[in-house]
């Protein structure tokens, strides 16, 4: 049982802490450096700070962005149908971030224009 996994590369789960005191925090680093080293090792390449904070902002930008589109969709009229709204989700985790952020920072720009309402007024004769 389970003989057809053998040969597939596997990187160890990260453990995390269930408490929150100085012994969990130095326990939890311990882990995250230790699974740092090993996706280095596996992916063969160096994991920097710098590259970390950057990777942050990125995905912080990302949440502000679509924090700010989930707000334009509480309008009583949303500028996006719900299925537009999941093609965008689903972009947003299948493409690359920067390219994904680029994107949506445009659909940002063109949907918080104000829209030009037609009225057609009656006129009695």
């Amino acid at each position: 049982m389970g003989s057809h996994y053998h040969n597939i590369p596997t990187l160890p789960l990260l453990d995390t802490p269930r408490k929150f005191n100085d012994l969990a925090y130095k326990f939890y680093h311990g882990e995250v450096m230790e699974f740092k080293k090993n996706l280095e090792n596996f992916f063969g390449v160096t994991i920097t700070d710098e590259a970390i904070a950057n990777s942050i902002a990125l995905y912080n930008k990302t949440r502000k962005d679509l924090k700010k589109l989930h707000d334009l969709m509480k309008s009583d009229t949303p500028p996006l149908t719900g299925a537009e709204m999941l093609e965008v989700l689903n972009a947003a985790v299948r493409m690359p971030r920067e390219d994904f952020n680029a994107l949506l920072e445009k659909l940002l720009e063109e949907k918080s224009k104000p829209r030009a309402a037609l009225f057609l007024l009656r006129q009695e004769l």
